[in-house]
């Protein structure tokens, strides 16, 4: 807000100068004009736009010379502040320092995030040794739920008969349809992909992934009811399907890697563990 008004300042009370301001993005090294007595080129000026407060930058959209008054201004007061060792006194001194520490710490991160290349390989290399995670079992599944004891029992006899009449032959889907109590899955004709690389039991992942199309598990037992789970197609992604998933996943884990480390190496303590202190 001040430096909005400042410039509300500037604007109304600016005389008109000679010569003109022409912006061309095409040539980052010549000088746009000179505030000052000190050049500024077309590419500080667009990281002088970049780096103002966002109702200035929209105020002084396709008007350089009153953006550079502007700049030109604050340059002036900047200077007195220094001059006057301002910057030196609190809370200016701590607040320059934490403005500081965000800036270069954002830049450090965005310069690691550049550095850091993918290659084609590490992406090859990835796929072959996280194969689990792009392998899944697309299945149709029964749900019978229970409460207690007494419940339980009957959902097992339920599941149990379920179980005979899908090996006999039993339209899959229809059973879904009439004793599912899986209401997300029945939706879809109990329709559920499973993947080797989801939290789920490990026994069942064993049972899905064991069958071959068209066959159906044991009763399977989890605290909140018995499943069944019937085997449509087992797939293995290819390599071209996830390769851009995998750069992203492979840039992600080098970044938090690399931001543990520094985390880890933060030093905190209190002042009667420091000796000497």
């Amino acid at each position: 807000m001040i430096r909005l008004l400042i410039f509300l300042t500037l604007l109304s009370t600016a005389l008109a100068q000679p010569g003109q301001f022409i912006v061309d993005k095409e040539k980052p090294d010549a000088i746009l004009g000179y505030v000052n007595g000190k050049p500024i080129t077309q590419s500080q000026f667009q990281y002088i736009i970049l780096s103002s407060d966002p109702g200035v930058r929209d105020a002084l959209k396709n008007k350089p010379e009153e953006f550079l008054r502007y700049y030109g201004f604050m340059d002036k007061l900047m200077d007195l502040a220094i001059k006057d060792q301002i910057n030196l006194k609190e809370p200016y001194r701590t607040r320059l320092m934490m403005v500081t520490n965000q800036i270069l710490s954002e830049a450090a991160m965005q310069e690691h995030e550049y550095a850091d290349v993918v290659s084609q390989t590490d992406q090859e290399e990835y796929f072959k040794t996280h194969i689990d995670k792009y392998s899944e079992a697309r299945v149709k599944l029964i749900y019978i739920s229970f409460s207690d004891t007494v419940t339980e029992l009957k959902a097992r006899q339920k599941i149990i008969e379920l179980a005979a009449r899908a090996k006999k032959g039993d339209d899959f889907v229809e059973l879904v349809k009439e004793f599912s109590e899986d209401e997300e899955s029945k939706k879809k004709d109990g329709d559920f992909v499973i993947k080797k690389s989801d939290g789920i039991p490990d026994h069942i992942k064993t049972a899905v992934f064991a069958l071959k199309n068209g066959q159906t598990t044991e009763p399977i037992k989890l605290p909140n009811g018995y499943y069944l789970f019937h085997l449509k197609e087992l797939s293995v992604k290819s390599y071209k399907d996830v390769k851009d998933e995998i750069f992203t996943e492979i840039k992600q884990e080098r970044k938090s890697a690399w931001l543990n480390t520094i985390r880890s190496s933060v030093d905190v303590r209190a002042p009667e563990t420091v000796k000497g202190k």
